[in-house]
């Protein structure tokens, strides 16, 4: 119930600390139920009781953010905006998108907190994104012809990601599963292939002192020896190509199928605004698939330490 749900968050943010805007400390809080206000200790300075949380600016019922943040975080499979639309019966599709969208950006701002170390396998993949209008407008004049229907890298309705996964070769003798076994993964969406953009978001998701990156011959990562310890290239243009890959690059490949997959069951399309949103919830399900703990408690909590204005 709404009750219910606005007694647990009052509770959650008073157990979690808050920080008074004025005095900039974190004090304690007096809650006022008739104003649905907090109040500082020490300076009397009142703020709202979603301020400085991923629930900002929003005017939806509690029990509608829990009830989306729950299902964000224990179902598998993704949900549209317009099912949740549903779910919830509301009357408006615009506040329950932006609501999931706050929800993913909570659940990237989380991840952002940790890098991958040891083993790791690297691969860049493309996924079909659309522009909108007045993205298009701001995009300069194209000096080279993209082919009509041109697919993969250099295609104009694609977007490239980098997806890196922490794995290490295991003894498995299942001919059927792969001879490694896959920990925590990092995804985001690149500008283009480039060494320069390549380096920097792998330095930015990666923990240099302490990797071995095992990526194909892309020329794209020719120099990413200076931002990991030991960088490994395997040829996969042979006609053993299938063998290569299961044995050295099993999972980056998985794991771009399965977020394609993902994303046309659920979405069709989606923007290439927001793709590191979608791509941050694929990736939060994925690192939390064997977590033992609330993982809808865990997200309620990384929500009340996240200023959403902030992160906007």
């Amino acid at each position: 119930t709404e009750e219910l749900c606005l007694e647990h968050f009052v509770n959650a943010r008073k157990n979690q600390g808050i920080t008074c805007s004025k005095c900039n400390c974190q004090t304690k809080h007096y809650y006022i139920k008739t104003i649905r206000q907090f109040r500082c200790s020490v300076c009397n300075k009142k703020q709202g009781l979603r301020a400085n949380t991923y629930m900002a600016d929003s005017n939806l019922p509690f029990h509608y953010w829990y009830f989306a943040t729950y299902i964000m975080t224990n179902f598998v499979k993704s949900l549209s905006a317009k099912e949740m639309q549903r779910q919830l019966g509301h009357k408006f599709y615009e506040p329950v998108w932006l609501m999931m969208h706050k929800i993913r950006a909570t659940m990237r701002t989380r991840d952002q907190l940790y890098t991958l170390n040891y083993e790791i396998e690297g691969d860049e993949g493309f996924v079909s994104s659309y522009l909108s209008t007045s993205e298009k407008k701001q995009l300069p004049k194209r000096i080279v012809k993209h082919k009509k229907n041109q697919q993969g890298r250099g295609s104009d309705k694609k977007t490239p990601i980098l997806v890196l996964a922490e794995s290490q070769y295991t003894s498995n003798d299942n001919k059927w599963k792969p001879n490694k076994a896959v920990v925590f993964i990092r995804i985001t969406s690149l500008q283009d292939t480039s060494s320069k953009t390549l380096n920097y978001e792998i330095s930015q998701l990666v923990n240099k002192d302490n990797s071995v990156l095992v990526t194909d011959k892309w020329k794209g990562y020719n120099s990413v020896g200076s931002v990991v310890s030991i960088h490994n290239s395997v040829n996969t243009n042979k006609h053993n190509k299938e063998e290569i890959i299961e044995q050295h690059l099993p999972w980056v490949h998985k794991i771009i199928s399965n977020f394609k997959r993902n994303v046309l069951n659920a979405h069709h399309a989606i923007s290439r605004k927001y793709l590191d949103n979608y791509l941050a919830e694929f990736q939060y399900k994925f690192n939390r698939r064997k977590y033992k703990y609330n993982k809808f408690e865990h997200l309620i909590e990384a929500g009340l330490g996240m200023n959403w204005k902030q992160v906007a």
